[in-house]
């Protein structure tokens, strides 16, 4: 954990080849998960392997969120007196959410800034739908699909889960359709993973709601066969 430095701007805080390269990750939409809670701000930084993820924390002094207090990122590499790219790319992220930055900049399709009390579905099958139509008619990239598609379900459908388990089953259930209607090159055992992850979800909510509702995810979960 490092704390602030500067009273006025936080890219003061950073130098000009850290800040560069975090606005680049900003750029390529490499932030799987944001989220502000009082005074501190979190995201989830996918690696250029768009398989590894560093998890970043940003505390601000109070809850205005004007100074840093303090950043912390778990990635490796890089010397405890030292900031990372990730840290200053969820900053971005966060400047942007708070349109304090140019309107052209990408707003990845993952930030919300908590799991709401009343779900709108239709928004949710709405990033779903963003997320996979920016891959194109036929999706022959492969790695930062399911990177995507897992990101979705570990960021936005389990959280929800806890409190809204029936919106999180129509909201997987729509997303499972429509990656299994998908136009794609061979998964190499990703699909399974995702569907795998899915199956398990929908046990749990199952065992999570009685009545009607247990009936109807039993009725309606897609049948998934990965042998």
């Amino acid at each position: 954990m490092i704390k602030g430095l500067s009273n006025v701007n936080w890219k003061n805080d950073f130098d000009d080849t850290t800040l560069e390269r975090g606005k680049d990750i900003y750029y390529r939409e490499n932030i799987m998960f944001y989220r502000v809670n009082n005074n501190e701000i979190s995201g989830t930084v996918i690696g250029k392997d768009r398989i590894s993820e560093y998890n970043v924390i940003i505390a601000f002094t109070d809850s205005s969120r004007t100074k840093v207090e303090s950043y912390e990122c778990k990635c490796c590499g890089v010397n405890s007196d030292k900031l990372c790219e990730h840290e200053a790319a969820v900053l971005f992220t966060y400047e942007k959410a708070n349109k304090q930055i140019n309107e052209s900049y990408p707003v990845t399709p993952y930030f919300i800034e908590e799991i709401p009390d009343e779900i709108d579905v239709g928004r949710y099958f709405d990033i779903i739908d963003q997320t996979i139509k920016k891959y194109g008619d036929f999706i022959g990239e492969i790695k930062p699909f399911f990177a995507d598609m897992m990101g979705i379900v570990k960021y936005i459908i389990e959280p929800m889960s806890e409190k809204h388990p029936m919106e999180a089953f129509e909201i997987s259930r729509y997303l499972y359709v429509e990656v299994d209607d998908a136009q794609m090159c061979e998964t190499h055992g990703r699909f399974e993973l995702f569907s795998e992850r899915l199956d398990a979800l929908w046990d749990k909510l199952e065992q999570m709601v009685q009545g009607e509702d247990r009936e109807y995810i039993a009725d309606e979960r897609p049948y998934i066969d990965n042998f």
